[in-house]
């Protein structure tokens, strides 16, 4: 995996997340899919918690503090309360910012920084490069991405992407 063929799924991940959320209010984003499953607002508040760790890996500074991210972590609470829920406007802000910030960072790493080992606090002491962590959290972005657009469908939008 190169810095460019990152760069790329990053681009395109933001990409489909953007299409898939264009419309959306912020109340329609916490309205919870009756057949189970977490909100967009939740969805997107998780992959801004996952772009922390990603930038983090970047030697960047995290997009969300932790307290912020809290509530939008692996089996946090079903975001249900619009008043409570962080702006979907706001979401969308940040992560065009954590995408600004992961692409410039991978250009200033470049595909040898890649091979690099990664942080062992990050791996858990397994032995992993930075690029092979990377693929990972993007295949995790991804997956959430796509989820976005079977939840816009059970909220009664139309598909964004045909």
């Amino acid at each position: 995996m190169t810095a460019e063929m990152l760069t790329s799924q990053f681009k395109f991940s933001e990409r489909v997340l953007r299409d898939n959320t264009v419309d959306l209010t912020h109340s329609e984003t916490c309205l919870q899919p009756s057949s189970g499953g977490n909100c967009v607002n939740w969805i997107v508040g998780h992959i801004l918690t996952n772009r922390n760790t990603v930038l983090q890996l970047l030697g960047e500074k995290p997009i969300w503090s932790k307290e912020k991210a809290a509530p939008y972590g692996r089996g946090s609470d079903p975001v249900r309360d619009p008043d409570s829920a962080v702006s979907f406007d706001q979401m969308l802000k940040d992560h065009a910012t954590s995408q600004r910030r992961i692409v410039a960072a991978l250009q200033r790493l470049g595909s040898p920084g890649l091979a690099k080992p990664a942080p062992s606090e990050m791996t858990g002491g397994k032995e992993a490069s930075i690029g092979t962590m990377l693929a990972g959290f993007l295949f995790h972005e991804a997956y959430h991405v796509g989820q976005t657009g079977i939840v816009r469908r059970l909220i009664g939008k139309e598909g964004a992407i045909r």
